[in-house]
């Protein structure tokens, strides 16, 4: 490699610079990264939140070491068009924009080192699963520093080809959608309850972290009681009886089967539908059940 000493992302989709910086935070000193927004405004929330280098222009971009891509999908193509002329051959490009292929980035990058990350962007507890797939110039020490990368994120899986990576990529995200949609039930059924919004925060904290990490503890513990009560169909019984009381499953219904639905997927997006469609089958079947 060269003397390039400056680590750089360019954002573009909130939701996964969000997640990006919250992972890197945990291990890494982000006043040594430089991060493209997509305005002084922007710029600004990044800089008093993550104590991070913000601009709106594409300055440093020549001499970044490693730069990662974390923009939109339909902003693909211009987004990687500006960056050809300005990024190092000796640069480390780390994409973490869903759905597109290395070898689509290879076509703007023919002698750049590629790695592409995907991660349950649920990485507030820890224990979430982040998985990466490296093109074939990539070195042994790109793909160490892709997993130091990934260690704030969760538990890591190196695959081997782009065909593996899209199956697990789809697998984690299409868990990550049904996470949301389970939320903002409870979120919707507790605020019937009269939960205020916060207190419904504190609800799904206890249930998301506190009840989780106590199924893992006990399960590794041996806790015998807590294994009969998981395989006793008594107890589930019970808890979908509850889950239907109190709305939560008409929530979630009301989410995968009506027009409401739209606000939370992007039709024009085929993953978007594609997680839609696994997750109106997922309903379907419990219903049936």
């Amino acid at each position: 490699m060269s003397n390039l000493s400056i680590k750089g992302i360019i954002g573009g989709d909130d939701f996964i610079v969000e997640t990006v910086l919250t992972g890197l935070s945990r291990s890494e000193n982000l006043s040594e990264y430089w991060i493209v927004a997509q305005n002084e405004r922007r710029c600004e929330e990044l800089r008093k939140k993550y104590n991070i280098n913000a601009t709106t222009d594409m300055n440093f971009i020549s001499n970044a070491s490693v730069l990662i891509l974390a923009f939109r999908f339909k902003e693909a193509k211009d987004m990687l068009s500006k960056l050809a002329s300005k990024v190092s051959e000796d640069t480390v490009l780390i994409s973490v924009v869903p759905g597109i292929a290395t070898v689509f980035i290879n076509g703007f990058f023919p002698k750049n080192q590629i790695v592409r990350l995907t991660f349950n962007p649920s990485i507030i507890s820890g224990e979430g699963l982040a998985a990466y797939v490296a093109n074939d110039r990539s070195s042994n020490e790109t793909k160490v520093l892709a997993r130091d990368m990934l260690v704030s994120f969760g538990r890591i899986i190196e695959v081997s080809s782009e065909d593996e990576f899209e199956k697990l990529r789809k697998f984690i995200h299409a868990n990550t959608f049904l996470s949301y949609i389970v939320v903002k039930s409870i979120v919707d059924a507790a605020h019937k309850l009269g939960f205020s919004l916060d207190q419904s925060g504190v609800l799904i904290d206890q249930i998301f972290k506190g009840a989780s990490h106590t199924l893992i503890k006990f399960q590794f513990e041996g806790n015998e009681m807590l294994k009969d009560g998981l395989r006793n169909k008594k107890f589930a019984n019970q808890a979908i009886d509850t889950i239907r009381e109190y709305g939560i499953y008409d929530e979630i219904e009301r989410y995968l089967t009506s027009k409401d639905s739209s606000a939370l997927f992007d039709t024009n997006n085929e993953d978007d539908t594609e997680h839609f469609n696994l997750h109106y089958d997922w309903f379907e079947s419990v219903v049936s059940k």
